[in-house]
């Protein structure tokens, strides 16, 4: 690496958490070539921890991280997918008396227990309001003939699938998005101005998911459900308070949108090509 590094000799070195990063801004540090971190979450995995006060400055794609003491970091936000660029200029709208779009998503694989919690909450959920929620729902393989005869029954307007591919176009048709707080998640929920329910994914090693969810939270423009103690009477209570309350969701959205960050590319090649000081831990 130091060979590679001294023949095409860098301004700049850029580490991205990951272990294939460890050498490289080790061989940086060695050789004097200022170097700078991106951490996604609201809290380090072990390469960026050891590098955290070695580098000139962390960028955070966390309004609140929690750092190590000592580190220096600067607010940039998580760069969205150009998919997500392109919709941004939707507006949110909270329909009158036309259907109520809910999109719920798991991640890549979906995610089991929304499976078997959400379509039992949408049952519980008042006749009123179920009869105009029209559901979009990333449902795993396994779990799609169980879930579907829930929907059939309760007779509401469904569609549920394993993948989907428009993601960005039924985020800006959606009035609630229910999904894990995956670093990029958060960042695309924030930048479309959504209302959420967030389930953090329990079985992550460093319980970033809830440290990411927790300043949309705290902002009041997401509700936060452990999946510890998740029931389906928690996320239809969840569901009716944002849903059965157009102006709460209004407020909702509009702080969910004033935490995005659109430009967080540019930030980050902004600070790439200018460090800086910024927050300490």
């Amino acid at each position: 690496v130091l060979c590679n590094i001294l023949g095409d000799f860098p301004s700049r070195l850029v580490g991205f958490g990951s272990f294939d990063y460890f050498t490289p801004l080790l061989g940086g540090m060695l050789l004097g070539i200022p170097s700078i971190i991106h951490e996604q979450n609201g809290n380090m995995g072990i390469v960026n921890r050891l590098f955290s006060k070695r580098v000139k400055v962390v960028a955070s794609g966390s309004h609140s991280p929690q750092f190590p003491s000592g580190t220096n970091w600067v607010f940039t936000g998580n760069p969205i997918r150009k998919e997500i660029l392109s919709n941004l200029g939707h507006a949110y709208e909270f329909p009158s008396d036309q259907k109520i779009n809910v999109l719920i998503i798991g991640g890549s694989q979906g995610a089991r227990i929304f499976d078997q919690i959400i379509p039992d909450a949408i049952s519980g959920l008042p006749g009123e309001l179920l009869q105009r929620l029209s559901i979009h729902q990333q449902v795993r393989e396994e779990n799609l003939s169980d879930v579907e005869s829930i929907y059939q029954g309760l007779g509401v307007d469904y569609e549920i699938k394993p993948f989907y591919g428009n993601i960005p176009e039924l985020m800006t048709k959606s009035q609630l998005i229910i999904a894990r707080s995956g670093a990029s998640s958060i960042a695309e929920i924030m930048a479309m101005g959504l209302p959420s329910i967030l389930v953090p994914f329990a079985a992550a090693s460093n319980d970033e998911q809830t440290i990411n969810s927790k300043s949309l939270e705290k902002a009041g423009a997401a509700i936060v459900l452990g999946e510890n103690i998740l029931k389906p009477e928690l996320m239809s209570e969840a569901i009716v308070s944002i849903l059965g309350n157009p102006e709460k969701a209004r407020q909702m959205a509009a702080t969910s949108k004033s935490l995005g960050v659109a430009d967080a590319a540019k930030r980050l090649g902004d600070l790439v090509d200018n460090p800086k000081d910024g927050a300490k831990n």
